[in-house]
């Protein structure tokens, strides 16, 4: 991924549209996500190694209920999630 220094102007864009985006809500309303990781084990007998591969998944976690939030309107690539 290319990363580029933002300018003050693109920042103030940035935090304006911020402010104004519409917040994303659990299903028990609560707004609040904790990040966590899943872990898929893969098999040595898939990959043909001496052990098991682990693989981390990040994910968010409502922080009232503990339900997992699918974020199914983002696509296959987590590329539109803005990292500040």
């Amino acid at each position: 991924m290319n990363e580029q220094k933002m300018s003050p102007e693109q920042i103030r864009q940035l935090a304006a549209m911020v402010q104004n985006a519409e917040d994303v809500k659990c299903v028990c309303g609560s707004i609040v996500f904790i990040q966590g990781n899943k872990l898929k084990r893969i098999s040595r007998l898939v990959t043909g190694e001496q052990y098991d591969k682990f693989v981390p998944l990040p994910g968010l976690i409502c922080g009232k209920c503990g339900e997992e939030m699918v974020l199914d309107d983002m696509g296959p690539e987590p590329d539109n999630i803005i990292k500040l």
